[in-house]
């Protein structure tokens, strides 16, 4: 049976992740200048004893403060360590989600694209578009984004009301719920079909 040794605490798993949450979290204030070996070493020693909740809430605060500063935003200080902070994140969130549906085209029958889907609607009602088939007039770029020429011209990911369909198991993920795993497995994708040679 382990015994605490002088000078240590024993505390719950569930304890455990939520201080190294609050620790994480602390560090990741602008101009907080941690050294980033000893971090590195650390998180990652500490990783498979954080349950899955606290892992998911980790990851979410780091690229959260990552995203916050590409570029800084609001007057904030730069984060320091961003690159570490970048590795991490890489390589401690959980895999891609596993999925199941047929995620094709609707119309062209078009594999291997990025489509896009209703919001809002049953998975089993679903009809998935390609940006060839939904808005053949637009010019969405490589990361499935365009210029909506509506009332505030913006960027977005949406095409003609519709959103990303990025798939997990038999469904499809909510549009604000999307780990960035599966964001970037959809942004990876071809936004339009190869041409043949």
């Amino acid at each position: 049976m382990p015994t605490v040794k002088k000078g240590e605490v024993a505390v719950s798993q569930n304890d455990f992740g939520l201080l190294v949450d609050e620790f994480v979290r602390n560090e990741l204030r602008p101009g907080r200048n941690i050294v980033a070996e000893w971090m590195d070493e650390h998180i990652r020693k500490w990783w498979p004893l954080i349950e899955k909740y606290y892992q998911q809430h980790i990851i979410t605060a780091i690229e959260v403060a990552v995203a916050l500063d590409a570029p800084p935003r609001y007057g904030r200080q730069e984060l320091r360590n961003k690159k570490m902070w970048e590795k991490i994140v890489k390589e401690l969130r959980p895999a891609r989600s596993e999925f199941t549906v047929k995620y094709a085209c609707s119309k062209c029958k078009r594999e291997n694209i990025k489509l896009w889907r209703d919001s809002h609607t049953f998975a089993n009602h679903i009809e998935l578009e390609c940006a060839t088939c939904l808005a053949p007039d637009a010019k969405v770029d490589d990361a499935g984004m365009w210029e909506d020429p509506g009332e505030f011209g913006m960027r977005t990911s949406q095409l003609k009301g519709k959103v990303p369909a990025i798939p997990v198991d038999d469904s499809y993920w909510g549009y604000s719920s999307v780990p960035s795993q599966d964001i970037e497995w959809w942004q990876n994708l071809p936004t339009y079909p190869m041409e043949k040679k």
